[in-house]
C-alpha cells in the first residue's frame, strides 16, 4: 500500500515538473526514538494554487483535464491507515 501512495505523490510530481524539473525525495527519523520516518517528496512543479488546497483530499477534484482526482485522496487514505500524517 505505502508503494501506490508513494508511486502516485511521485507521479503527480512528473505532471507537475517541466522537461528538466527536479524532484526530490528524502527520508529522515521524524523524531529522536527513532521509531518512525518522515518522508518528503518535493518538486519545483507549477505548484497547487491556494484556493485549491482545501480540496486536494477530495475523492474526484482535479484540475486536470486528464485523470480521475482519486490518487491524492487514495494516498491520504494509506496514510491515515499507516497512522501516518499528511
Amino acid at each position: 500500500m505505502m508503494a501506490d501512495a508513494f508511486l502516485n505523490v511521485i507521479r503527480n510530481a512528473l505532471e507537475a515538473v517541466t522537461e528538466y524539473g527536479k524532484i526530490i525525495v528524502s527520508l529522515r527519523y521524524f523524531d529522536e526514538t527513532c521509531q518512525s520516518v518522515a518522508v518528503e517528496i518535493k518538486d519545483n512543479g507549477s505548484g497547487i494554487m491556494t484556493r485549491s488546497m482545501p480540496h486536494i483530499f477530495n475523492p474526484f477534484f482535479t484540475r486536470n483535464n486528464y485523470g480521475t482526482g482519486l490518487g491524492l485522496p487514495l494516498v491520504k487514505k494509506i496514510v491515515d491507515i499507516h497512522q501516518g500524517y499528511d
